[in-house]
C-alpha cells in the first residue's frame, strides 16, 4: 500500500501466483488543519521529523487496552471487516474518517466536527474509534470537553465538559502520573483537576476506550518523553506509503504519562 506525494491517491497491491495488481483509490476531500485551505491526504498524514518529515500511522487494535502513547497517535489504523478505518486528527475543526473496502475498493470519507475548536487558542485534541462510535478530546491547561458520536447518525451519545476550578465528579479511578522505564520512580496520583489539565496539555494528547463487562472503558491522558543517560542504540522501523519509517532511538529514555481512567455502562451511553 502506497500513497502519492502531493496527492490524495492511494495504491493497494495485490499478488497473486507472483503477478501484482495495482488498484487505485482517490480520497480527495476538502481536508484541512489549521485554516479553511485544502490540503491532500499526504499533506494530512506528514508528520515533521526532526529537519525532514515523514508519513507515520498507528496499527490500533481497540479490542483490547491501548496504552496512551499508542492512543496519542494522530493518525490510526483500525482492521474491519471488509477492510480498515483510518482516522486524521491534524485539523484543529474535525476528526476525519476514512474507510476503506478492500473487496471492491472503494471508500468513504466523513468528518466529524470536534467539540471546542478555535484559532485563537491553543488546544490539543485526539479521538479514538470502537464500534460505531467515535470518542473525542480537546484539551488546554484551563478545560477539557470530552464527546462520544455515532459515527452513522452523528448524534451525541455522551458529553463532557470540565474545567480547571471544577473537581472531577466522573472519575472511577485515581489520577495517575507514571514515569515508565524507571522503576525507582514514585507512583503518583494527581488529585486536583488543574495538575491534570496541565499535565495533557501537549500534542501527545490521547483517548482511548475498550468494552469490558457491558462497559466502555475510557482513558484519557498524554506523555511527554524524558531524555536519559546511555548510550544510543538506532533502529529502522518500515513506514507507509513505501517511505523509510522514521529512526528509534532508544537512549535509556522515559516517557512520563498522566492519565484519567472512567467507565461508562453501556446503558447509559445510548440513555
Amino acid at each position: 500500500m502506497t500513497l502519492e506525494k502531493n496527492s490524495s491517491n492511494l495504491n493497494i497491491y495485490t499478488f497473486n501466483d507472483l503477478k501484482q495488481s495495482k488498484n487505485k483509490i482517490n480520497l480527495d476531500f476538502e481536508y484541512r488543519i489549521k485554516d479553511i485551505h485544502s490540503k491532500d491526504l499526504h499533506e494530512m498524514l506528514l508528520s515533521p521529523n526532526g529537519m525532514s518529515s515523514s508519513i507515520e500511522v498507528e496499527k490500533i487494535d481497540n479490542q483490547v487496552p491501548i496504552s496512551i502513547e499508542m492512543a496519542s497517535a494522530t493518525n490510526k489504523l483500525y482492521k474491519t471487516l471488509n477492510g480498515f478505518d483510518l482516522s486524521l486528527d491534524k485539523s484543529i475543526f474535525e476528526t476525519f474518517i476514512i474507510s476503506v473496502n478492500l473487496k471492491n475498493y472503494t471508500a468513504e470519507i466523513k468528518q466529524f466536527e470536534k467539540p471546542k475548536y478555535s484559532s485563537l487558542d491553543d488546544y490539543h485534541s485526539n479521538s479514538f474509534l470502537l464500534d460505531d462510535n467515535i470518542y473525542q478530546v480537546v484539551a488546554n491547561s484551563n478545560e477539557l470537553y470530552f464527546e462520544v458520536k455515532n459515527r452513522n447518525s452523528n448524534e451525541v451519545l455522551k458529553n463532557i465538559f470540565l474545567t480547571k476550578d471544577e473537581e472531577f465528579n466522573f472519575k472511577n479511578t485515581p489520577i495517575i502520573q507514571d514515569k515508565e522505564g524507571d522503576w525507582f520512580a514514585p507512583h503518583r496520583e494527581l488529585e486536583k483537576t488543574s495538575k491534570f489539565l496541565r499535565k495533557i496539555d501537549n500534542e501527545n494528547i490521547g483517548v482511548s476506550a475498550f468494552k469490558n463487562d457491558n462497559k466502555n472503558i475510557i482513558t484519557i491522558g498524554s506523555y511527554i518523553e524524558i531524555a536519559g543517560g546511555g548510550a544510543p542504540m538506532m533502529m529502522g522501523m518500515p513506514g507507509m506509503g513505501g517511505m523509510p519509517g522514521t529512526p528509534m532511538y532508544i537512549s535509556g529514555n522515559f516517557s512520563l504519562y498522566a492519565g484519567l481512567t472512567f467507565h461508562i455502562p453501556e446503558e447509559n451511553l445510548f440513555a
